[in-house]
């Protein structure tokens, strides 16, 4: 599996007006996840690989295999893509109520909603 070239901040506060939390995305930095209960880690280099695959698309479908090779580059097992499942069900409890309904499963593959300014490298764009 090769190494991640990049890593994100993820930071969740919670906006005591609303049930849930808010999300927004950092795709600089050490990958880490700040919430109300402090700071989670992602420790799976396929996570670490999956969860910013997802946010470089935000709002959009991105195939299976597409993830697989991100995961394996060459030679994916043939497992691959239950492998991914199980990645995106470990992220999406990682992530737990604060993240309810942000990671969706499609036909075709996975996606992440983001709200607008969510992600910082939209953010920087704009």
């Amino acid at each position: 599996m090769p190494p991640a070239i990049f890593t994100i901040n993820v930071l969740i506060r919670r906006d005591t007006n609303q049930v849930g939390g808010v999300m927004e995305y950092r795709l600089l930095g050490p990958l880490e996840i700040v919430s109300d209960d402090g700071l989670l880690e992602i420790r799976s280099a396929r996570q670490r690989i999956v969860l910013p695959m997802l946010l470089f698309h935000a709002n959009r479908v991105v195939p299976l295999d597409r993830l697989v090779d991100a995961v394996w580059d060459i030679y994916p097992p043939a497992t691959a893509r239950s492998q991914i499942q199980t990645c995106i069900s470990a992220l999406r409890r990682l992530l737990g109520a604060i993240a309810d309904d942000q990671i969706l499963t499609h036909p075709a593959g996975y996606g992440i909603r983001v709200s607008d300014g969510g992600l910082d490298i939209t953010t920087f764009e704009r």
